[in-house]
């Protein structure tokens, strides 16, 4: 619910339930002003919660004023955490000043009551391997990569796998990147394997991910252009996110489809690090909701607040984000859609700089709206506003149209902004287009086919804004511009169909404030 901790950004989070169900948040932080302090003597952020939607602040965890060597003295990066004999053994990264961060290695720290948690006097309790995985002197002289270990039993022998980002010694700088696998009998020591994971279409793969869903395990990775690759995405329309790979054993090896995107962006906004968690029967995916420096849009990304659960699912071989239906624990009230004022809206052609003689709009007895604009695109508004955080949903049908959707954040004077989620048959895209300007813009490739009903849902909170297309999350965008405007339907060189059309206000407390 935009949690995060008072005065702190988040970044990089993950869960774990424990014994009597309560789930556990741990994750990176940041002062909200650099004049509070060195991120890097941050402390490990941590939270619980019982539905995975309302978060407990508790004290933090492992700050670096309490380690006694110089190897683990800075900021404790990604690790993972499993609940093991009434404890819960966390995992982190090890940094220090006696490398300045460069050397890298897995630390681990253990906790009676959930709480407090002591540093393991044996740490650290994985360094790199030099028959499989790099060393300070290659393939980055005074570097060893070595963090975000993610922890998981193991279900073919007693013990535990082990997953970490590192490089291959041997390789180039470029195509040096593995996901390192290690097998432990008792989470303390770890025998370490040959990789199950190398591409080299990925400069930089992290924050490893692996669970097993539909009888195939799956591994997903951070990485993005800003690491130093420009092709690692099928999906030509994203620069950073998420990519999966699939294995028949744990083991793997993991290989990547010919789509082997999950979620992403253009511009480095997008969900960052993606951390499963199994809750009362569900497959669920935390992530971080990036936000921009001064909450402005156009400014750089920074990190953020974390997400509301989605649902981890497959649909044939594809891996798939989608929506989860919690979020509804949310909701505050039902806000109608009044069919006589949309009438009165009708005159209101918000989609032109200039104004138009409006088209008439078809409203059947089944509660359809049916819009047709033939050489440009019509918005009709809804006659909502004022609302900041909700679920928009409706039955989208293409009937013969290029494109058409729904229109949200739209400014008072029918000639001004707003932003349209546009279902683009003509180009097979689904995208988020602020109109007048096209100031702003993410896509994703969906080949929209006419004559076919497709369940549009959109999630706003405050500025976070998820697109759904049958329930699958397709994309996240951050978006500051307006936040109370209205909500409209569009429709751009044809005929496009609306039905079952619902909007919901959601009760989120924010914006983005620590709670």
């Amino acid at each position: 619910m935009n949690y995060r901790p008072k005065g702190m950004w988040v970044w990089d989070p993950w869960c774990v339930a424990d014994c009597a169900g309560t789930v556990h948040l741990f994750h990176l932080q940041q002062h909200e002003r650099p004049e509070d302090g060195d991120w890097n003597l941050c402390p490990m952020g941590h939270a619980v919660s019982n539905d995975l939607l309302h978060w407990k602040e508790l004290p933090s965890v492992l700050p670096p004023s309490e380690a006694v060597r110089d190897d683990d003295d800075r900021q404790a990066w990604t690790g993972c955490a499993i609940p093991h004999n009434g404890r819960i053994n966390l995992f982190y990264t090890m940094r220090g000043s006696a490398s300045d961060g460069r050397i890298q290695a897995i630390g681990l720290a253990r906790s009676e009551d959930g709480v407090h948690f002591e540093r393991y006097s044996g740490n650290p309790v994985l360094r790199p391997d030099p028959r499989w995985y790099c060393t300070a002197a290659a393939p980055t002289p005074g570097v060893v990569d070595c963090r975000d270990m993610m922890v998981i039993p193991a279900p073919d022998r007693p013990g535990w796998y082990g997953y970490f980002a590192t490089r291959r010694p041997g390789a180039d700088q470029g195509e040096a990147a593995v996901i390192g696998l290690a097998w432990s009998p008792d989470l303390i020591r770890w025998e370490q394997q040959p990789p199950v994971f190398a591409s080299t279409r990925h400069a930089c793969v992290e924050v490893p991910d692996v669970f097993e869903l539909d009888g195939r395990w799956y591994l997903i990775c951070l990485t993005g252009m800003v690491y130093g690759s420009l092709n690692d995405f099928t999906e030509p329309e994203w620069n950073f996110g998420t990519v999966y790979a699939v294995a028949d054993s744990p083991r793997g090896p993991f290989v990547e489809l010919a789509d082997n995107s999950l979620i992403g962006t253009a511009r480095m906004g997008g969900p960052l690090s993606l951390r499963h968690l199994e809750f009362e029967g569900g497959l669920y995916c935390m992530y971080t909701d990036r936000e921009n420096l001064g909450r402005v849009d156009h400014a750089d990304a920074h990190l953020g607040t974390l997400t509301t659960p989605k649902l981890l699912r497959t649909t044939g071989d594809r891996l798939e984000l989608a929506y989860c239906d919690r979020v509804e624990q949310l909701v505050k009230r039902e806000i109608p859609v009044d069919p006589e004022r949309l009438r009165q809206l009708v005159g209101e052609d918000y989609s032109q700089i200039w104004p138009m003689r409006p088209l008439p709009v078809e409203f059947r007895e089944d509660g359809a709206i049916g819009l047709e604009r033939r050489n440009t695109f019509r918005i009709l508004p809804l006659g909502v506003a004022g609302v900041r955080s909700y679920i928009f949903e409706v039955d989208v049908t293409l009937q013969d149209a290029a494109s058409g959707g729904v229109a949200v954040r739209m400014a008072e004077d029918p000639r001004a902004d707003c932003d349209l989620i546009r279902l683009d048959r003509e180009r097979g895209k689904l995208q988020f287009l602020g109109f007048r300007k096209a100031d702003y813009s993410e896509r994703c490739t969906i080949p929209f086919e006419a004559g076919r009903e497709y369940r549009l849902r959109v999630v706003a909170r405050h500025e976070h804004i998820e697109l759904y297309i049958d329930d699958r999350l397709c994309l996240c965008v951050t978006r500051y511009r307006c936040p109370e405007g209205g909500l409209g339907l569009f429709t751009e060189r044809g005929r496009t169909v609306f039905r079952n059309l619902r909007i919901r206000e959601l009760d989120i407390p924010g914006p983005a404030s620590g709670m």
